[in-house]
């Protein structure tokens, strides 16, 4: 019988060749009896600059609407911290300085934004087909835990069940859960909208949680208790930290998530999109929380006896972090 589960945890993948660029240093050097992909699949950017690169854009033509927000809450933005110099011919700037999207420019560059969109669901089928062709061949169990920039339907036409989202698996006596995506963070542009926006009405007070509806809780209390959870999003709280104007730092994790945590307390939990690099892995009551970055790969040996977990991680093909969560003390010396 198998004593311990090895899974690799790739968080934030951006194409094909980052896969394969990450995997390729980590996967000869151990066993593994399953991959995590923790999104985002293939990263979504906005153009500016060139006479073809005037337009944002979304993955369907439907999200028009979802593109003009973006743009009027990020050029509004990067107009405050002065980053851009030029401007899309369709937006102008109010009296009160805010920058806005002209509906009527806009609507005369719809057939140019149409384009780009094509062009852009082309790349992304192309792109996901190279993914799912490659994940094929290294012939290892996988999972995709979506993030709040993944392409819908299109990720699902690709990789069906094998994405990670809602739902629990049992594999080898491991109950392994898995919940993509985000909640709507104002002080972030991207995450205005998305297929995997997720619904939550919660704050913290005084340090206090306040909860009036979660999705993320709401799953949760529906399955049973996991052994392993893997989420995109941190709980509040956890590499949650970014900065907003005048270096005054905001944390943007999950209340929500931070109330399973609590509750659910899993032996492991590891998130796809930490926002601080130097906070890596913490304890928080019985769980061992373990956050990922661009370039990271995280190898988890699995304990199915003890339920302890030896941690790896990799940057750029080199061991830079080894703990076990039965040793608290190493950990402390290490992470922080």
């Amino acid at each position: 019988m198998k004593e311990k589960y090895s899974i690799i945890a790739i968080p934030e993948l951006r194409n094909s060749q980052d896969l394969e660029d990450r995997c390729e240093g980590v996967f000869p050097k151990v066993n593994k009896d399953l991959l995590v992909i923790l999104g985002t699949l293939v990263y979504p950017y906005f153009l500016f600059g060139k006479e073809e690169e005037k337009y944002g854009y979304s993955s369907t033509k439907e999200n028009l609407d979802r593109t003009m927000n973006i743009f009027n809450y990020y050029l509004n933005e990067q107009l405050q911290k002065k980053r851009l110099k030029n401007f899309p011919q369709f937006i102008k700037e109010t009296k009160d300085g805010v920058l806005r999207i002209d509906r009527d420019k806009l609507s005369k560059a719809v057939e140019t934004l149409n384009d780009i969109i094509e062009k852009t669901e082309k790349e992304v089928k192309e792109e996901y087909k190279r993914i799912a062709d490659k994940l094929e061949k290294m012939k290892t169990p996988y999972f995709i835990v979506p993030s709040v920039f993944d392409f819908e339907p299109l990720l699902r036409e690709y990789f069906k069940d094998k994405i990670l989202h809602k739902e629990v698996k049992n594999l080898e006596g491991i109950l392994i859960s898995g919940f993509g995506g985000s909640p709507y963070i104002p002080q972030i542009p991207l995450l205005l909208e998305g297929p995997y926006l997720f619904k939550e009405d919660a704050h913290v007070n005084g340090g206090k949680i306040e909860v009036n509806y979660s999705e993320a809780i709401d799953f949760f209390n529906q399955i049973e208790q996991p052994d392993l959870v893997f989420t995109f999003w941190p709980p509040f709280g956890f590499s949650d930290e970014i900065e907003e104007s005048l270096g005054n730092k905001k944390s943007v994790g999950s209340p929500g998530l931070c109330v399973v945590l609590e509750n659910a307390n899993p032996d492991l939990w590891i998130v796809g999109r930490g926002f601080e690099r130097d906070v890596k892995y913490k304890q928080i009551g019985g769980t061992y929380i373990v956050s990922g970055a661009p370039q990271d790969v995280i190898h988890v040996l699995y304990d199915l006896d003890d339920r302890n977990a030896e941690i790896n991680f990799y940057v750029d093909k080199k061991l830079v972090m080894h703990a076990k969560t039965s040793d608290t003390s190493l950990m402390k010396e290490i992470f922080f």
